[in-house]
């Protein structure tokens, strides 16, 4: 029994309370054989932390606080992880409080409360290429243009600023110059660039909130969002903290301190429609095709469904307030969260079932995606940055769609277009670059020992342990031609200036046969 119930003198149905209240926090994540709350097992569970992950977590926890830890446990554990090791970098002196990815995804922007911004490198030993004193108090947000030309900053000393600089493949070409700014009644809470690049959206504290549209080329205002009278009972009446762009640009979301979350028009100014489940302030919202998320302080994800004005999931993992969000993945399925109980965690908005959390033992404080939604960014309260690679094919991975035994022999394809994988299942699976699964080609079930495309990248060639050469169509997907041989064949190789394929066998032989270019025939 834990030293908690020894303390408590407490009866023993309120001690089986308290074990039925901490167990619940470890309900979904293992099954142990003995669940009883003792010392032996919190050590089992502390030992199974720390060896079940590729980088171990700093635990502040004080054991004998067994909800918090049970909590840690359930929210935690994982059987693999999704990311690479982190590459980290010191870069403010104080808290870091939003960061962007560059479109090219070699750079990150970083914004602090120390007023610099700076621009860093993903990869390389002086990764820490710029940084400068941009306002005088702390900056609230930062984006970058489509063409990685110009850098938007706002933050507490009401302005925006628009910073002008060439950022290369590998290094900052040109140091950011000042081109224009504006100045606004009230501190920005948050700005957003509108999907083709051509308007920026900032929404602005205040009682009532106010968001305005700006055009880009001019600095004009072209659109303002804001409650009219106190019988405008849909829009905003306080301070509005987060906003974004639908994926098509015709209309903008706005969150704020009131709870609601606004749908609005951008050709009419007017609000379409308020979605109603926050019941604290709201930080930072994303959209990504037909699909919103919303977090704040209240520590719960929110997914909506845009067009049908409807709530997908309600989400909550964390146990503190959520500060920024971004979609993560190929296929945008997955998002990041940031937040102040000092986590991160990977969640699939679908399932809404989270894949991986991060720790360091500090307040994380923004995030965003890089490199096709491949990599990420997370940032601290202390300043620091981290990045992780996601691992190819793990997010989405429907293992029947994958090979079910060992791979034994990649290929490329000479128009660098495609990778072909042969395995030990029989099958052989073409890849694109991305990577995805393009075609699924089965031969029977015999191991395949060795793949080979064509110089056309039209055919992939084939032996198999059954004793069989194949010769598949890429466009067809289908076997256009085949021959037995009386030993097994362990490799294959093509020479179509000479019309000719040599097939290795087993006990040293090799056989040599004739092929005409629409493998009519294959003939020794």
């Amino acid at each position: 029994m834990s030293q908690e119930l020894h303390e408590t003198g407490a009866s023993e149905n309120a001690k089986e309370e308290i074990i039925d209240r901490k167990r619940k926090y470890f309900r979904s994540s293992i099954v142990w054989e003995d669940e009883r709350i003792t010392d032996e097992n919190i050590a089992n569970f502390k030992k199974y932390i720390q060896f079940s992950h590729r980088s171990p977590y700093t635990l502040k926890t004080n054991l004998n606080t067994l909800p918090t830890y049970y909590e840690f446990i359930n929210n935690n554990i994982s059987t693999q992880s999704y990311w690479d090791e982190p590459s980290s970098i010191k870069v403010h002196e104080k808290s870091v409080s939003r960061i962007c990815a560059t479109n090219g995804g070699n750079h990150i922007i970083s914004a602090s409360d120390d007023k610099h911004i700076a621009i860093v490198a993903v990869y390389g030993s002086d990764r820490l290429k710029h940084k400068w004193l941009a306002h005088k108090r702390t900056i609230n947000k930062v984006v970058v243009t489509g063409d990685d030309a110009m850098i938007i900053s706002a933050g507490e000393d009401k302005v925006i600023k628009f910073w002008q600089v060439e950022i290369g493949e590998t290094d900052v070409k040109k140091e950011p110059t000042l081109k224009s700014s504006i100045e606004v009644e009230a501190e920005v809470k948050d700005i957003c660039l509108s999907p083709d690049g051509k308007d920026l959206l900032g929404c602005l504290s205040g009682i009532p909130g106010e968001a305005i549209i700006w055009d880009l080329a001019s600095l004009d205002k072209k659109q303002t969002f804001k409650k009219t009278g106190l019988s405008d009972e849909i829009r905003h009446a306080l301070t509005i903290k987060a906003c974004c762009w639908t994926a098509d640009g015709s209309q903008v979301i706005t969150g704020g301190e009131d709870c609601f979350l606004i749908l609005w028009d951008v050709s009419t100014g007017e609000p379409v429609y308020r979605f109603v489940g926050h019941t604290r302030p709201i930080c930072a919202l994303v959209v990504h095709d037909d699909t919103l998320v919303s977090v704040g302080f209240e520590a719960t994800l929110r997914v909506w469904d845009i067009s049908k004005r409807t709530l997908r999931h309600q989400i909550k993992f964390h146990v503190n307030r959520i500060y920024d969000v971004c979609f993560v993945g190929q296929t945008s399925d997955h998002i990041l969260t940031a937040s102040f109980d000092q986590t991160s965690r990977l969640i699939n908005v679908e399932t809404g079932l989270q894949k991986e959390v991060f720790s360091r033992g500090t307040a994380v404080t923004g995030v965003c995606a890089l490199k096709d939604r491949r990599m990420v960014a997370i940032a601290y309260s202390d300043g620091l940055i981290c990045n992780h690679m996601m691992y190819a094919q793990r997010l989405r991975a429907k293992r029947e769609n994958y090979h079910q035994r060992s791979i034994t022999h990649v290929e490329c394809s000479p128009n660098d277009k495609w990778v072909v994988t042969s395995s030990e299942d029989g099958k052989l699976l073409l890849w694109d670059r991305t990577p995805n699964v393009l075609k699924t080609l089965k031969a029977g079930g015999s191991k395949i020992n060795r793949a080979r495309f064509t110089h056309d990248s039209k055919h992939i060639l084939a032996v198999s342990q059954d004793k069989f050469l194949r010769v598949w169509s890429i466009p067809e997907g289908r076997v256009v031609a085949s021959r037995e041989f009386n030993l097994t064949p362990n490799d294959v190789a093509i020479n179509f200036e000479q019309n000719c394929i040599a097939v290795g066998l087993t006990i040293g032989k090799i056989s040599l046969l004739n092929v005409t270019p629409s493998f009519d025939s294959l003939t020794v």
